[in-house]
């Protein structure tokens, strides 16, 4: 079984308490099918550690992937099925990390919320998002609603909220893959301390870099046989890359130099 594997179903384990508090919380169809897909997942962990291939069905395996034909195959569906569980389980960790993270500024109504999440790169939240949200953060006592101006309600941030969102923050087993997160995550970087902010940032480097190296070798091995158009695409997926490493190569630098101390000025 591969690292990569093992490190996906540290994050799926993570999963099951949001799941079943879903479940529990009157949530029953989505909660019920999310500890479904984990129950199966768990149960392919051990069908891929523990059963022997079958005899003459075994597929040809991955040239230096360590793995027998037979557990090669057996880790794909595995890493396919813990990414999907994985995915979703890291957008409710987003979406609760940003709704905390703007009510650390202050209280909010609703509709304010979801104008800000949309700034913040949420392009298709909904209200039908939002508020389901709002009501399990509540439930969870990491905010508090009070009655606001006109109808609307105001939600606030409490001490256990406060402290959550620091932990969601700073977690050292989020991904830094999924560009969407990453830049959710940037946008507290502010409540971060300085140390987890560059291991931040280098370990998003890194992944850029490795992307990078793969698309410039998948460039030459297909030059003769994709169109112009798909070239192009593929070029300039480098460059944007490209440009994001240099991006993130300011910051980590940004982040190394040693901040002044206040000046006269800024003490009046």
């Amino acid at each position: 079984m591969s690292k990569i594997v093992f490190r996906r179903l540290h994050a799926l384990a993570s999963f099951l308490v949001p799941g079943l508090g879903q479940f529990l919380g009157g949530r029953r169809a989505r909660g019920l099918g999310l500890f479904g897909l984990m129950l199966v997942t768990l149960g392919l962990v051990w069908w891929a550690a523990e059963k022997p291939c079958l005899a003459g069905s075994a597929p040809v395996p991955e040239p230096d992937s360590g793995l027998s034909g037979c557990k090669s195959a057996k880790t794909k569906v595995l890493l396919e099925l813990t990414t999907a569980i994985s995915t979703r389980y890291n957008e409710y960790d987003m979406l609760d990390m940003a709704i905390l993270g703007l009510l650390r500024e202050g209280p909010m109504h609703g509709y304010e919320l979801k104008q800000r999440l949309v700034e913040l790169g949420f392009w298709r939240i909904s209200f039908g998002s939002v508020y389901p949200a709002l009501r399990r953060l509540e439930r969870a006592e990491y905010i508090e609603v009070s009655p606001g101006s006109g109808r609307r309600k105001e939600y606030r941030l409490t001490a256990e909220g406060k402290e959550h969102f620091q932990e969601i923050l700073q977690d050292e087993a989020s991904e830094v893959e999924n560009t969407s997160a990453f830049r959710v995550r940037l946008a507290f970087f502010k409540y971060m301390d300085p140390e987890t902010r560059i291991e931040f940032l280098e370990r998003r480097r890194t992944v850029l870099r490795a992307r990078i190296a793969s698309a410039r070798t998948s460039l030459k091995r297909t030059a003769d046989r994709v169109d112009r158009y798909t070239q192009s695409l593929m070029e300039h997926g480098v460059r944007s890359a490209e440009a994001d490493v240099a991006w993130l190569d300011d910051l980590i630098a940004s982040e190394r130099t040693p901040r002044a101390a206040p000046g006269a000025a800024d003490q009046i």
